[in-house]
């Protein structure tokens, strides 16, 4: 249940990894607090990596 949304233009209820609303048609992009943590985490993390083995090398 607390996985539903309601679409902003037609009120129908979706799922909220929805798309897009199977009602309206209206489209919905992910939200960057969403994807965020990990692809910051993933980005920062292979920097680190990278820093460290080129300290190493020196």
């Amino acid at each position: 249940m607390a996985s539903l949304k309601k679409c902003k233009d037609c009120g129908h209820e979706i799922s909220k990894s929805a798309e897009s609303c199977p009602n309206c048609g209206r489209r919905y992009r992910r939200r960057w607090n969403e994807i965020g943590p990990f692809t910051s985490i993933l980005v920062f993390g292979t920097m680190f990596l990278f820093l460290l083995s080129m300290c190493s090398q020196a």
